[in-house]
Formats: C-alpha cells, structure tokens, sequence
C-alpha cells in the first residue's frame, strides 16, 4: 500500500498495534502482492468483532464453556472477541434473535462471516468507544439518517467525534446531500479509519 493512500495511515495506526493484519498468501493476494491488504472488499462481523474489541483493549479471560451465539462456538477464531463484545454488562453486540437470518437451531445467532453494514460499524464502535453523548432528536447529520432510523443515535455520536463523514455527492446519496448509507456494506478501508480514529485519533505512527 502506498502512503498515497487516504487509508494509509489509519491502517498503518492498526497495524503498528497488531489490531488489524492483512493477507499473506495469494490468493487471496494478487500473485506477487503478498502481504496485501484488500481494503476495498467488505470486511466481516466477525473481523470487525475481532478489530473493535482488540483496540478498545478488551482482555477479559472467557471461560470455553461461554457461547452466547448459536453459530460462534468456542473452535470459532472469532469466538473470543465476539464474546468480548457481548459480555454482560457491555452488550456492544447483540446478534440476531430469528430465524432466519439464524440457522435453524443456531438462535440468538451473529453470522460473523457475514458483510457488517456501516450503519452496524457506528453502532459496535461508538459503545464499545464509550460514547454516551445526550443528543437531541432534532439532530439530523445526514439526510438518510433520521430520527427514526435505528442507527441514528450511533451514527450522530460517530459524527461528533469525528469517526464518519458520509457522502456529499449524488449519486452515491438518492435523499440529498450529505448522506450516510447506513445500509451499505462497509469496506475494509472504511472499517480500519473509523477503528483508528475512535480509539487512537490523530494517531501518528513512525515512518519505517
């Protein structure tokens, strides 16, 4: 990756703390490009559970009987920081309660290897951040983000603290500008500034 790159920094603030890592092999490494990074592909619940709960410097010992999900038992490499979030008392995380999305018999479920929405991004990174910021209800940073949207709490807490800056052109914004997409399925890219900027801002890491 080049420093170029208007990701480069927040994943290099990541990576120099061994928060995030990329890929070694190829594929999914284009031939001759490892390590590599992907950063324009989605990144996973189960990465992102892995990437929040590791910079918010959750250590908890979790005993291998614990399974709070149907579909992530203890041989899962997510089990740890999945349980990490949704430990009691914390509940950053909270999975799904049906079926479906749930595999039959796997209820509440996470489906970790499933994309993680931006919308979902601001919600687990502002509570497992800490933030508690009393925000009014006439607030409306973005135009696709209401009141009544079930994430606008996040994402205006994720706005204030300088996390997430959505999108000021049409398209990709269908409400007007700026928009959000909360919907949308974040990237790798996405995730590694929002992580960065809410637990290490301005964070400066020495050139090699």
């Amino acid at each position: 990756m080049s420093v170029s790159d208007p990701f480069y920094s927040y994943i290099r603030c990541l990576a120099c703390r061994n928060i995030l890592n990329g890929y070694s092999g190829s594929p999914p490494c284009a031939p001759g490009g490892a390590p590599c990074f992907l950063g324009g592909n989605n990144i996973t619940r189960g990465q992102v559970a892995k990437v929040v709960s590791n910079a918010a410097g959750f250590s908890d010992a979790i005993p291998s009987t614990r399974q709070t999900f149907g579909d992530v038992p203890f041989s899962d490499p997510f089990w740890l920081y999945i349980e990490r979030l949704a430990e009691p008392g914390r509940g950053y995380i909270s999975g799904y309660s049906s079926s479906p999305p749930c595999p039959a018999g796997q209820v509440p479920c996470f489906l970790p290897a499933n994309s993680v929405t931006r919308g979902q991004m601001a919600k687990i990174t502002a509570n497992a951040a800490g933030y508690t910021d009393a925000v009014p209800s006439t607030q409306q940073t973005f135009t696709d983000v209401p009141f009544t949207q079930p994430f606008w709490l996040y994402v205006e807490r994720a706005s204030i603290h300088g996390l997430i800056s959505g999108y000021s052109t049409s398209p990709p914004c269908t409400t007007g500008t700026p928009c959000f997409l909360p919907d949308n399925n974040l990237t790798r890219n996405q995730g590694a500034k929002i992580v960065s900027q809410g637990f290490f801002p301005n964070c400066v890491t020495p050139q090699r």
